[in-house]
């Protein structure tokens, strides 16, 4: 009935999601043995807060996988994880471009530690350049050691990895899929309650068998097809980082207090911090679809080829169209974001206005002074000069003044704001160049600042002529935007050509301000972190820095070396390290006796028995100098043995020099 049925708005509900964590690549022997469990997080940036659920206090928003053991051996190069957690992420109208997942690799407490510590982590983004949120197989690199608050964009990453190999730990390969928001025969856009119908047992509207809104036929579900539903589970996050209570949905899905869909403002006592997979009824699909001919499943894929999958960009496939649209979108969600209007329940938003209040006093009076000392520097006397929280009267002797004078004192006090503004943009990229870093508190000052400064000739313009300065009197002075009227009026006896005029000045002024404010958002703001956050949402894949699976540094394989020449035998066994150089070459220009090199150095270790056997411990391959990676090889060495990124970039060296 209508009085037990109300609509959702889907676009405002958060996106269920499935996070399949399939494998660890490269741990070795990185880690201790023991139990390792991955959890994760997610946070509002990068170096940001981790969000939280906005009705269960203490906890956040989280989830976390089964203990899964890891031997510490060289030789077993991964951790199978082969789990999913079921959650949810925020709608794409709330999702901003900087949220992030994080993924932490916890030691659980034994013999190892008596404490659960993190040992690796790692940063994903939960949307893509589109803002939808990320659907695919992805791969990231996880850094050694527990989250450091200080890394605050994509790119530090990147380069402390590029800088030393060893702060790198492993590759964790994912898959996000985005779970549908109704199952076959379930109305995503109407959710009705059945509690009451079932405890007073009248009939329900799926028995009657009453058509739904749009006319079609609601399948009948089979009495036993309710007991297999789930208990009850609770969604309710609150997308902000403030101890206030913001905007949260309530998504339940239950037996007894929903049968279909999921809907907001339901049981605000039911709810997890770790979601699960959810139990829905479901009706049979072949009773009521007709059969229809299948088609082939597709051939399956191997590992390796279905690691080759696994992507660490989330650029959608063929979205170079539309770019300076997605550009522009971009900008203008972000800049939403920094100055906190997108949540209005935060803290931040709260910081954001008192710092407009205060700066409006401060843009409007650095307007003004600018005028006076122009006036003091053209030695012209002024009648009166008194502050206003609203405006300041600056009276003075326009007849005294030439169209040029008349011209600078109109555009003094716009300019004078862009000077401070331009003074400021530099004390922050000074700070930045020299601290490596620049407060965000004087970041959202200096980005307020110039939001006003961008719109300074508007507002003066609105203060004076709602205090009727645009007539030319004695006892007031004139706008700033009437100034030139009156002077032309004077001069000339038609004032209409200084309405064209101060429309191109305000205009020219506007633009610069805009311009600065632009660059300064982009490049310099929250230490740079806009530009990173488009970058790390738009590049492509070879735009970005990713170790191999069993790379390693030149100072481990130094270690192994050493250790490796130390070692002795029980039965007088010893090994040797032997290293060789294959060397490709081809000449270009066989007149002028050019010719390209390339050398791939394999290095390997023998152990050595006393009968006269030798037997292959490690080896190591050194990628042409153009790469410079130093990689794990197992079993022989062949193609068939090397990994499906090594064995890439190799394909794509020999075909470049083909090329050439």
């Amino acid at each position: 009935t209508p009085g037990r049925r109300w609509r959702v708005e889907w676009s405002k509900t958060p996106q269920p999601v499935q996070i399949k964590l399939k494998t660890i690549r490269g741990i070795r022997d990185k880690v201790p043995k023991g139990r390792y469990v991955v959890m994760i997080s997610l946070y509002d940036r990068l170096g940001g807060h981790v969000l939280r659920w906005s009705r269960r206090l203490g906890q956040q928003w989280g989830g976390a996988t089964l203990p899964v053991y890891h031997d510490g051996h060289y030789s077993n190069t991964e951790i199978h994880l082969e789990q999913s957690v079921f959650t949810v992420l925020p709608p794409q109208w709330k999702v901003q471009p900087g949220m992030i997942l994080v993924f932490e690799l916890f030691l659980l407490r034994g013999s190892i530690s008596p404490i659960d510590r993190v040992v690796a982590w790692g940063a994903f983004p939960i949307c893509d350049s589109n803002f939808a949120i990320v659907q695919g197989h992805y791969k990231l690199p996880m850094l050694r050691g527990h989250m450091d608050y200080r890394i605050t964009k994509h790119e530090t990453i990147e380069k402390l990895i590029a800088s030393d190999i060893d702060h790198w730990i492993s590759n964790l390969y994912i898959q996000v899929v985005r779970l549908p928001r109704y199952l076959s025969g379930q109305k995503e856009y109407e959710v009705e309650l059945q509690f009451t119908s079932g405890l007073l047992s009248h009939p329900d509207r799926i028995e009657n068998s009453e058509e739904a809104v749009d006319g079609e036929k609601i399948p009948i579900m089979e009495d036993g097809e309710d007991n297999n539903s789930s208990t009850g589970v609770g969604w309710l996050l609150y997308f902000g980082t403030s101890g206030k209570s913001g905007p949260s949905v309530d998504l339940t899905s239950s037996t007894s207090g929903v049968k279909s869909g999921m809907s907001s403002s339901i049981n605000e006592g039911s709810g997890s911090n770790v979601l699960r997979k959810r139990k829905m009824s479901r009706t049979s699909v072949e009773r009521h679809s007709p059969k229809v001919d299948k088609k082939p499943p597709p051939p399956k894929l191997t590992r390796m080829e279905e690691l080759e999958r696994h992507t660490f960009s989330v650029q959608p496939p063929f979205s170079s169209k539309g770019k300076l649209q997605r550009y522009y979108r971009y900008v203008s969600r972000m800049f939403i974001s920094e100055m906190g209007f997108s949540l209005w329940r935060t803290k931040d938003f709260w910081i954001t206005i008192l710092l407009l209040v205060l700066l409006w006093f401060a843009r409007l009076y650095i307007h003004y002074c600018g005028q006076w000392l122009f006036l003091q520097a053209l030695r012209l006397p002024v009648n009166t000069f008194i502050f206003f929280p609203y405006t300041v009267n600056l009276n003075y002797q326009a007849d005294l003044l030439t169209t040029a004078e008349e011209v600078g004192e109109v555009v003094l006090g716009p300019i004078s704001n862009i000077i401070v503004q331009v003074l400021l943009v530099l004390f922050s990229w000074v700070s930045q160049k020299a601290l490596g870093s620049f407060p965000l508190i004087f970041s959202k000052l200096i980005l307020a600042f110039s939001l006003w400064v961008v719109f300074d000739p508007i507002m003066i313009l609105i203060v004076d002529a709602a205090l009727g300065r645009y007539t030319n009197s004695a006892s007031q002075p004139i706008g700033d935007a009437f100034k030139l009227y009156w002077h032309f009026l004077r001069v000339e006896g038609s004032g209409v050509i200084g309405i064209p005029m101060v429309i191109f000045l305000y205009a020219v002024v506007m633009f610069t301000a805009f311009v600065i404010l632009y660059l300064y958002f982009l490049k310099l703001h929250n230490n740079g972190r806009i530009l990173d956050v488009f970058h790390r949402l738009c590049g492509k894949e070879e735009a970005f820095f990713v170790p191999y699976d069993l790379e390693l540094s030149n100072q481990e394989l130094s270690f192994i070396v050493k250790k490796a020449e130390q070692w002795r035998g029980e039965d007088g066994e010893r090994r040797k390290v032997t290293v060789y150089d294959y060397i490709w070459s081809e000449e270009i220009d066989p007149m002028k006796g050019e010719k390209v090199e390339e050398v791939t150095t394999h290095i390997a270790i023998h152990t050595l028995h006393l009968d006269g056997l030798r037997e292959i411990y490690r080896h190591f391959l050194r990628l042409p100098a153009t790469d410079g990676a130093i990689v794990e090889v197992f079993g022989e060495l062949g193609t068939t043995n090397l990994t499906p990124d090594v064995k890439t970039a190799l394909l794509k060296r020999a075909n470049s020099l083909e090329n050439i």
